[in-house]
């Protein structure tokens, strides 16, 4: 009869407790957990998405990350299913040359805005958000080197424009998770009215200030709803 050596029983232990360890990180989900539906009756109005194609203005964006109809489209089921929240894909719509700064090779995000408010079919309540690939920045932020995204509340309509461009990962689920939480955090502001929070892990999140603030943050609605509802 063969008896195992007590030391290397207790290696192998240590070797399967290694494996089964590997590949954890600390970041938050990337991929979208099963959630019970709750419909959250306060997000009223309709979200539209609005494909931005910035491809022949100024500068490209990094090819192989990049928001596509795909994306967006799960994303709109996840809202609807989850949430119970109307929402419509849109797009793509050409981005002109006014809206780009060939000096700091940047869409500039009060122009992305103005054109949305322009060009899109609207209703009072409803959100408007615009998703570029290419680089962004603010004018009335002149301190910033880039944005993730504006918003801006006008009197038919919520407007915002998001940047993918400095949330891309090598890991793709990461950039998913990354542009998931900003496109959620102007829901639950715009859309639903939800107050910003100091909480860094919650969507409403408001000192965002790099990718690494997004890996922290849940894309969850309901992690933002206040006790009162």
């Amino acid at each position: 009869m063969f008896i195992r050596h007590p030391v290397a029983t207790l290696l192998s232990l240590l070797m399967l407790a290694s494996l089964s360890c590997q590949g954890t990180t600390t970041h938050q989900s990337a991929t979208p957990q099963a959630i019970e539906p709750t419909p959250l009756h306060e997000c009223e109005g309709t979200l539209h998405l609005v494909m931005l194609d910035e491809q022949g203005v100024g500068t490209l964006a990094r090819q192989n990350q990049r928001v596509d109809r795909a994306f967006l489209d799960e994303l709109a089921e996840l809202y609807r299913d989850r949430y119970d929240i109307d929402v419509k894909v849109h797009g793509p719509q050409p981005l002109d040359a006014a809206s780009y700064d060939a000096n700091s090779r940047q869409f500039v995000g009060e122009k992305i805005v103005d054109r949305l408010a322009a060009t899109a079919r609207k209703e009072p309540g409803d959100v408007i958000m615009g998703l570029l690939n290419a680089d962004m920045r603010i004018e009335l932020q002149p301190t910033w080197s880039y944005a993730f995204s504006l918003r801006e509340r006008r009197p038919d309509a919520f407007l915002a424009a998001v940047s993918s461009f400095r949330m891309t990962h090598r890991d793709k689920a990461r950039f998913h998770h990354r542009l998931r939480v900003m496109i959620s955090k102007n829901v639950a502001t715009h859309l639903c009215g939800f107050p910003l929070s100091n909480d860094p892990t919650s969507v409403t999140y408001r000192h965002v200030m790099s990718p690494s603030d997004l890996d922290r943050m849940a894309f969850d609605l309901l992690s933002a709803r206040p006790e009162t509802y």
